[in-house]
């Protein structure tokens, strides 16, 4: 036999006062024929809904930490484990990090941009999954054709920058 929860137990249980005596419930039981026991559930079905649809929000971004971070992370300890490890396979890590970082810094405006389309969570993963994935090596590919040439010109104007600083201060001291 199987043991039901009425509903004013419901009501009693999670301490909502002024709904003991809800017109609008106690008539939509009644219209669909409904009893106490059978309208309790439907309560608790609305709120596991409900708490379903909250949590739906932030499981894109728990799978993508999985993703992302943990995996990588757990690959990244065992290559430092193992020397001859790291010297095959380091550098491969440390492009996916750097990438990696860039992607987090980037990735409130991916967000924003890209907020209504559908399948998002699917591209993100399958990008961090490019990223790290030993066939595609797309950090390695990632570093070589798009970082390595930003950081290029980003040394050579900072080399220009310093230059002309230490340039105009010998001058500062001569005078």
């Amino acid at each position: 036999m199987s043991q039901t929860i009425g509903f004013e137990k419901l009501i009693a249980y999670f301490h909502l006062e002024g709904f003991e005596n809800s017109s609008a419930l106690i008539r939509l039981a009644k219209l669909f024929k409904i009893t106490s026991n059978q309208l309790a559930q439907i309560v608790i079905a609305i709120l596991l809904c409900v708490l379903l649809l909250i949590t739906r929000m932030y499981v894109d971004k728990l799978a993508l930490f999985a993703i992302g971070i943990l995996y990588p992370g757990y690959k990244s300890l065992k290559l430092v484990e193992n020397v001859y490890s790291l010297k095959r396979n380091g550098g491969m890590w440390l492009s996916y990090w750097s990438c990696y970082a860039v992607y987090s810094s980037l990735h409130w405006i991916v967000d924003l941009v890209f907020q209504g389309l559908p399948l998002l969570f699917v591209l993100e993963a399958g990008f961090l999954i490019w990223l790290y994935h030993e066939r595609t090596k797309g950090a390695d590919l990632a570093n070589l054709y798009v970082f390595m040439p930003l950081v290029r010109e980003f040394n050579y104007l900072v080399n220009q920058f310093k230059s002309k600083f230490k340039k105009n201060k010998t001058q500062l001291k001569e005078d």
